[in-house]
């Protein structure tokens, strides 16, 4: 009889139990946490205590925009946040372009973040596809790109890894998302590119015009690709895009070796 009891409370227990089964969000460049309680962020508040939110538009779809935070009080450079406005199919926007967003001043709890947005305004319209790297001082100093939230390759030193590493991990994971790297020459003058996932592919916008010793022609570079990859040997980590994600360590050396414009336009460099 106790064992049979026993066996009954068993069964019994058993019937309550679930399992929880993880899955990936398969909307790309949406958020991937559920949404909970909003709070208020410490964006501009205006006088009728709604927010405002500068920003460079990732992409856009008929419900809203995917955008990067840019030149806010109080909030990090580039985060990216997903903004749903009901006004977004009439809005003639591209990716680059400088916006402005008016909204409640709350920001739903997720990654990346969520607002309702009630006006957006075009501050800069995109110029032929460029983001807005020439608001940018022509002496643009290590310590200025640090504080912007920008991944920093100094003569000396590097800086901001972990703005790096997460936008190699968020992209991994689908997550839109945007770099500003900020390299320097010899001669210490700022090489600035942008690099932006919009869920799909890789936008790069390399801005050498301060650069006093590049060619007229090479000012400006823009490329697409549709991978980023990593290599690492002795400690060492380089991460690279690429149109492959199949590259072998010994093909990737004899790439970065090349002196071939053809085959070194094959990968683009985020770090070396």
């Amino acid at each position: 009889m106790k064992q049979i009891i026993g066996l009954l409370l068993i069964l019994y227990i058993c019937t309550g139990c679930s399992f929880i089964k993880e899955s990936k969000d398969s909307d790309i460049g949406n958020t991937t946490a559920e949404t909970t309680t909003a709070e208020t962020t410490t964006a501009e508040t205006t006088e009728n205590n709604s927010a405002t939110l500068n920003s460079i538009v990732i992409s856009k779809n008929d419900t809203g925009f995917m955008v990067a935070a840019y030149d806010n009080s109080g909030m990090r450079s580039f985060e990216p946040f997903s903004v749903h406005y009901d006004g977004a199919p009439s809005l003639e926007v591209t990716m680059g372009t400088l916006i402005k967003i008016t909204y409640g001043g709350n920001i739903a709890e997720s990654y990346p973040g969520q607002l309702w947005a009630d006006k957006v305004e075009i501050l800069e319209p995109v110029k032929d596809n460029w983001p807005p790297t020439d608001k940018l001082p022509k002496e643009y100093t290590s310590e200025e790109a640090v504080k912007d939230n920008c991944f920093v390759i100094g003569l000396d030193k590097t800086e901001g890894e972990e703005v790096l590493n997460n936008f190699v991990q968020n992209t991994y994971n689908g997550i839109v998302g945007y770099l500003r790297r900020v390299n320097y020459t010899m001669e210490g003058d700022p090489i600035i590119t942008d690099v932006i996932y919009d869920g799909n592919k890789y936008f790069v916008f390399e801005d050498k015009t301060r650069d006093a010793y590049a060619g007229n022609s090479d000012k400006l570079y823009k490329k697409e690709y549709k991978f980023i990859n990593t290599y690492e040997k002795e400690n060492k980590k380089i991460v690279y895009l690429a149109d492959r994600n199949d590259i072998t360590d010994e093909e990737f050396n004899q790439k970065i070796a090349s002196s071939s414009t053809e085959v070194l336009t094959d990968i683009y460099l985020l770090s070396y």
